[in-house]
């Protein structure tokens, strides 16, 4: 009982984190970079870049979603380098 309980909250935690960030990001841009459209933040993605060997980020970016579904397949190809957290706030 006690595992569901704590699965329950931390999952509850980065939802919000996730949330929180994601607004963040497009209060940060306001635009998006490829289209230059207003940005909310119920229709747009973050998408970070994180080199493998180091653990360090390498960008942090907002973008709208029609955009992200444009360009998904170019940015969260695998790679050995890199790997891509996507934060989709049609999703949250």
């Amino acid at each position: 009982m006690k595992t569901i309980v704590t699965r329950d909250i931390l999952e509850t935690f980065k939802r919000s984190s996730d949330k929180q960030s994601l607004k963040a990001s497009v209060g940060r841009a306001i635009f998006c970079p490829r289209c230059e459209n207003l940005m909310d933040y119920r229709r747009a993605v973050e998408f970070s870049v994180w080199e493998n060997e180091t653990g360090k980020c390498a960008t942090v970016r907002a973008i709208c979603a029609p955009c992200w579904d444009g360009v998904r397949e170019l940015v969260t190809k695998p790679g050995m380098k890199y790997r891509v957290d996507v934060i989709d706030g049609r999703k949250l």
